[in-house]
């Protein structure tokens, strides 16, 4: 993924692993803004507004790490699971029946 900048690389793997911006801004020390700047980028170099299909193109590549146990923890203890969650859920329960 060398057309994606490490910063645009950072930010990718957030939204697939299903970070919030604000997640994203603390964790790498920039503004939300800045967050925002790079998904942009990124929307821009992938060709594509669908969030599902970038995340899916994240996850098809190895860049970012599907971890449903998250998904299972935050239905156990009563939280609501994102939209973009629920998409991702999908995707990967694809991913794992194309293996089988």
């Amino acid at each position: 993924m060398s057309f994606l900048s490490p910063q645009e690389q950072k930010i990718l793997k957030g939204m697939a692993e299903g970070d919030s911006t604000k997640t994203m801004a603390i964790r790498w020390g920039i503004t939300c803004k800045g967050v925002e700047f790079h998904r942009a980028n990124i929307i821009k170099k992938l060709g594509t507004k669908q969030v599902a299909i970038i995340c899916q193109f994240a996850l098809l590549t190895g860049w970012a790490q599907w971890n449903p146990i998250a998904i299972n923890l935050a239905l156990d203890f009563g939280s609501s699971v994102s939209p973009a969650d629920a998409m991702l859920d999908k995707i990967a329960r694809a991913l794992t029946q194309e293996k089988d």
